[in-house]
């Protein structure tokens, strides 16, 4: 957030597009296990091959039990990389930074734990 504020209105950001991202990404499974063990204190145990969820989601009662859409499991495998050298260099002068993801996990757990039930924070699943 502070950084959108600071390079939404310093003169350094006009003109520029920026990618606000981790500088040193974690893999997904990775995040799967910290995701895990802050949520239930638990690692995970083996793999489910990715066919065996595709599948599964493709029934909507599933998916509406779930609360999941199947698209959501392309984000497992999509090999997305984003740049962010321009925005660190930007960001250095007014001293921010990317906190790391691993510290942010407990209170974004927190946040769904105390929010899962809410409608208000989940699309329409059909």
């Amino acid at each position: 957030m502070e950084a959108v504020l600071y390079l939404s209105h310093a003169d350094v950001g006009e003109g520029k597009t920026y990618h606000l991202t981790d500088p040193k990404p974690y893999k997904v499974p990775v995040l799967y296990e910290m995701m895990l063990k802050e949520l239930l204190g638990k690692r995970p145990r083996g793999k489910i091959p990715l066919f065996i969820p595709r599948f599964l989601l493709s029934f909507a009662s599933i998916r509406k039990a779930l609360r999941i859409e199947k698209e959501t499991l392309d984000y497992l495998t999509w090999m997305g990389k984003f740049d962010c050298t321009n925005a660190q260099r930007d960001l250095r002068e007014a001293s921010i930074s990317c906190p790391d993801l691993k510290d942010q996990m407990p209170s974004m757990i927190r946040f769904y734990l105390e929010n899962k039930d809410n409608d208000q924070y989940h699309i329409v699943i059909r």
